[in-house]
């Protein structure tokens, strides 16, 4: 689940920072989101299995899982509204 809300995320968020990069500026700044990427993958994934090898049973933590995943989400989406493209 926190695969598949990064990789759609990831790739608006490389769009973004391209569109707001200068020309000369483009290489570092996608390097810069790449490096940002693996990192945040490591670490969700290392969470959510941390989480199914907690000490509760896997009933109660498979659904604490996507509660934990969502929090984040919800918590950065009234920031979407500053990610805006100038002139579009």
């Amino acid at each position: 689940m926190s695969g598949l809300g990064m990789g759609g995320a990831f790739s608006a968020i490389a769009y973004l920072t391209l569109a707001h990069s200068d020309a000369h500026d483009v290489g570092p700044h996608s390097s810069a989101a790449q490096l940002l990427d693996q990192p945040a993958t490591a670490a969700l994934v290392g969470l959510g299995g941390a989480l199914l090898v907690a000490p509760a049973p896997p009933a109660v933590a498979l659904p604490v899982l996507p509660v934990v995943v969502a929090v984040p989400a919800l918590a950065g989406a009234p920031t979407a509204s500053r990610t805006r493209v100038p002139g579009r």
